[in-house]
């Protein structure tokens, strides 16, 4: 156990590059790969999840390599307020046209 007081947030400085060397075989995958507009998720013909289909990668570990971005960016907006402000700005987007979605459901019922 640790005592951490004062520390909200635990950081990884350099994530990119770590995640590169982390999944170095996905990242092969991907640069290698006819596509490159596209998330690996069910592309057909696409490199990723064809590996992940012969078994040469676990999908458990892709799930880890889709999530970890993600993680980053988030983390990395708690101490950019630029960053922070487009995260907010994105989230009250989706607030309001989920709000918009419900509003036009309940005057169809």
């Amino acid at each position: 156990m640790l005592d951490t007081s004062g520390l909200r947030v635990i950081g990884v400085p350099g994530a990119r590059s770590g995640l590169e060397q982390t999944f170095a075989e996905i990242e092969h995958l991907v640069r290698d790969c006819r596509f490159t507009d596209h998330a690996h998720v069910s592309e057909p013909g696409g490199a990723v999840p064809a590996a992940v289909e012969a078994g040469e990668i676990p999908q458990c570990r892709l799930d880890s390599y889709r999530q970890l971005p993600g993680e980053n960016a988030c983390a990395a907006s708690r101490t950019d307020a630029r960053l922070r402000t487009d995260r907010e700005a994105a989230q009250r987007d989706i607030t309001w046209h989920l709000r918009a979605a419900c509003r036009f459901r309940v005057r169809r019922l």
